[in-house]
Protein backbone atom coordinates (compact mmCIF):
# COMPACT_ATOMS: atom_id res chain seq x y z
CA UNK A 1 0.00 0.00 0.00
CA UNK A 2 2.99 2.32 1.03
CA UNK A 3 4.36 1.60 -2.40
CA UNK A 4 1.45 2.24 -4.28
CA UNK A 5 1.14 5.98 -2.49
CA UNK A 6 -2.30 4.59 -0.40
CA UNK A 7 -3.19 7.29 1.74
CA UNK A 8 -4.37 4.92 4.09
CA UNK A 9 -1.22 2.36 4.70
CA UNK A 10 -0.31 4.20 8.24
CA UNK A 11 -3.90 3.53 9.66
CA UNK A 12 -3.93 -0.33 8.03
CA UNK A 13 -0.54 -1.14 9.75
CA UNK A 14 -1.53 0.70 12.80
CA UNK A 15 -4.72 -1.22 13.01
CA UNK A 16 -2.43 -4.43 12.45
CA UNK A 17 -0.50 -3.81 15.29
CA UNK A 18 -3.04 -3.10 17.54
CA UNK A 19 -5.30 -5.44 16.90
CA UNK A 20 -3.62 -8.70 15.48
CA UNK A 21 0.08 -8.93 16.79
CA UNK A 22 -1.05 -9.35 19.93
CA UNK A 23 -2.61 -12.25 19.14
CA UNK A 24 -0.75 -13.99 16.42
CA UNK A 25 3.52 -12.59 16.48
CA UNK A 26 4.58 -10.41 13.85
CA UNK A 27 7.86 -13.30 13.59
CA UNK A 28 5.56 -16.22 12.48
CA UNK A 29 5.73 -17.26 8.91
CA UNK A 30 2.10 -16.25 7.18
CA UNK A 31 2.26 -19.89 6.47
CA UNK A 32 2.06 -20.80 10.09
CA UNK A 33 -0.57 -19.10 11.22
CA UNK A 34 -3.83 -21.26 11.82
CA UNK A 35 -7.57 -20.27 11.53
CA UNK A 36 -7.88 -20.55 15.35
CA UNK A 37 -5.51 -17.80 15.35
CA UNK A 38 -7.96 -15.55 12.56
CA UNK A 39 -10.91 -16.35 14.41
CA UNK A 40 -9.06 -15.38 17.78
CA UNK A 41 -8.47 -11.89 16.29
CA UNK A 42 -11.98 -11.33 14.89
CA UNK A 43 -13.41 -12.49 18.37
CA UNK A 44 -11.39 -10.00 20.27
CA UNK A 45 -12.23 -7.40 18.14
CA UNK A 46 -15.98 -8.08 18.26
CA UNK A 47 -16.38 -8.73 21.87
CA UNK A 48 -14.67 -4.71 22.26
CA UNK A 49 -17.95 -4.25 20.23
CA UNK A 50 -16.36 -2.92 17.18
CA UNK A 51 -17.56 -5.03 14.70
CA UNK A 52 -16.93 -2.82 11.79
CA UNK A 53 -13.33 -3.05 13.08
CA UNK A 54 -13.78 -6.52 13.06
CA UNK A 55 -14.70 -6.28 9.21
CA UNK A 56 -11.71 -4.17 8.31
CA UNK A 57 -9.39 -6.34 10.13
CA UNK A 58 -10.61 -9.83 8.43
CA UNK A 59 -10.56 -7.82 4.66
CA UNK A 60 -6.48 -6.55 5.49
CA UNK A 61 -5.81 -10.56 6.88
CA UNK A 62 -7.54 -11.89 3.49
CA UNK A 63 -5.98 -9.65 1.29
CA UNK A 64 -2.61 -10.10 2.81
CA UNK A 65 -2.85 -13.49 2.65
CA UNK A 66 -3.98 -13.55 -0.96
CA UNK A 67 -1.26 -11.31 -2.23
CA UNK A 68 0.96 -14.13 -0.75
CA UNK A 69 -0.17 -17.12 -2.34
CA UNK A 70 -0.46 -14.50 -5.78
CA UNK A 71 3.10 -13.77 -4.82
CA UNK A 72 4.25 -17.61 -4.50
CA UNK A 73 2.19 -18.48 -7.94
CA UNK A 74 3.86 -15.78 -10.25
CA UNK A 75 6.01 -16.33 -12.70
CA UNK A 76 7.47 -13.27 -12.51
CA UNK A 77 8.39 -14.01 -9.21
CA UNK A 78 10.03 -17.15 -9.45
CA UNK A 79 13.37 -16.40 -8.80
CA UNK A 80 12.46 -14.45 -5.78
CA UNK A 81 13.75 -14.94 -2.80
CA UNK A 82 10.84 -14.49 -0.64
CA UNK A 83 8.13 -17.27 -0.53
CA UNK A 84 5.44 -17.58 2.07
CA UNK A 85 4.45 -21.48 1.14
CA UNK A 86 0.90 -20.50 2.36
CA UNK A 87 -1.40 -23.54 1.24
CA UNK A 88 -4.72 -21.55 1.44
CA UNK A 89 -6.26 -18.46 2.29
CA UNK A 90 -7.81 -19.56 6.15
CA UNK A 91 -9.37 -15.91 6.31
CA UNK A 92 -11.81 -17.14 3.35
CA UNK A 93 -13.25 -19.39 6.35
CA UNK A 94 -14.36 -16.73 8.50
CA UNK A 95 -17.40 -15.14 7.56
CA UNK A 96 -17.79 -11.07 7.28
CA UNK A 97 -20.67 -9.90 9.52
CA UNK A 98 -22.89 -8.11 6.72
CA UNK A 99 -24.74 -6.55 9.52
CA UNK A 100 -22.05 -4.91 10.90
CA UNK A 101 -21.65 -2.07 7.66
CA UNK A 102 -24.65 -0.05 6.17
CA UNK A 103 -24.35 2.33 3.87
CA UNK A 104 -25.85 5.65 4.28
CA UNK A 105 -29.77 5.87 3.48
CA UNK A 106 -30.22 9.42 4.40
CA UNK A 107 -29.91 11.99 1.83
CA UNK A 108 -29.90 15.75 2.54
CA UNK A 109 -33.47 17.25 1.59
CA UNK A 110 -33.07 19.84 -0.72
CA UNK A 111 -34.60 22.46 1.70
CA UNK A 112 -31.44 21.23 3.62
CA UNK A 113 -29.18 22.30 0.50
CA UNK A 114 -30.69 25.56 0.10
CA UNK A 115 -30.02 26.42 4.12
CA UNK A 116 -26.64 25.37 3.33
CA UNK A 117 -26.76 27.45 0.13
CA UNK A 118 -28.19 30.57 1.26
CA UNK A 119 -26.06 30.55 4.77
CA UNK A 120 -29.11 31.85 6.70
CA UNK A 121 -28.77 30.14 9.35
CA UNK A 122 -24.74 28.64 9.40
CA UNK A 123 -22.02 30.14 11.51
CA UNK A 124 -19.55 27.81 9.60
CA UNK A 125 -16.37 29.59 9.02
CA UNK A 126 -16.16 30.88 5.22
CA UNK A 127 -13.77 28.41 4.19
CA UNK A 128 -15.57 25.66 5.63
CA UNK A 129 -18.52 26.83 4.09
CA UNK A 130 -16.93 27.06 0.79
CA UNK A 131 -15.65 23.41 1.60
CA UNK A 132 -19.10 21.83 1.59
CA UNK A 133 -20.42 23.57 -1.06
CA UNK A 134 -17.72 22.14 -3.24
CA UNK A 135 -18.47 18.69 -2.20
CA UNK A 136 -22.20 19.29 -2.87
CA UNK A 137 -21.31 20.89 -6.48
CA UNK A 138 -18.96 18.24 -7.20
CA UNK A 139 -19.83 14.83 -5.66
CA UNK A 140 -16.21 14.21 -3.95
CA UNK A 141 -15.39 13.07 -0.71
CA UNK A 142 -13.64 15.37 1.77
CA UNK A 143 -10.31 13.80 1.57
CA UNK A 144 -10.30 14.49 -1.64
CA UNK A 145 -11.10 17.95 -1.68
CA UNK A 146 -8.57 19.01 0.92
CA UNK A 147 -5.93 17.28 -1.56
CA UNK A 148 -7.25 19.06 -5.08
CA UNK A 149 -5.49 21.61 -6.18
CA UNK A 150 -7.73 24.84 -7.80
CA UNK A 151 -6.22 24.22 -10.80
CA UNK A 152 -8.16 21.03 -10.73
CA UNK A 153 -11.83 22.62 -11.06
CA UNK A 154 -13.47 24.09 -13.84
CA UNK A 155 -16.28 26.00 -12.57
CA UNK A 156 -17.29 27.29 -15.86
CA UNK A 157 -18.50 23.36 -17.06
CA UNK A 158 -18.89 22.04 -13.60
CA UNK A 159 -16.01 19.32 -13.71
CA UNK A 160 -13.68 18.90 -10.54
CA UNK A 161 -10.85 16.53 -9.54
CA UNK A 162 -11.10 12.90 -11.63
CA UNK A 163 -13.08 14.41 -14.77
CA UNK A 164 -16.38 14.12 -12.71
CA UNK A 165 -18.85 15.89 -14.87
CA UNK A 166 -21.76 16.92 -12.74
Amino acid sequence: MQAQGKRSWKKVYADIQYNVFPVIDKRIPAKDVNSSQIRTVLYKIIQRGATVQANRIRSYLHRAFELGIFHDNDPMSLSDKYIFKIPANLVSAAPKNASAEKAGERVLSFEEIAIIWKNETITTPSPTLLAIKLILIFGIRPIELTGAKKSEFDFNNLTGPFHQNV
